[in-house]
């Protein structure tokens, strides 16, 4: 889930412009996660994340 307006501070703002996200572990996918992220830098995310990324 990404919440708006989670880290009003100084520091949220000026990093996320407030935005905080939450992780979601899929334990059945998680070394090919890593895998992923370690060999071609590619971010696991949702379908829905990726449909705001596009």
């Amino acid at each position: 889930a990404i919440h708006w307006a989670a880290d009003l501070s100084d520091k949220g703002l000026r990093q996320s412009a407030g935005l905080m996200v939450n992780y979601l572990y899929d334990l059945r996918s998680i070394e090919e996660n890593h895998d992923s992220y370690f060999d071609q830098g590619e971010i696991a995310t949702s379908r829905d994340v990726a449909r705001l990324l596009n």
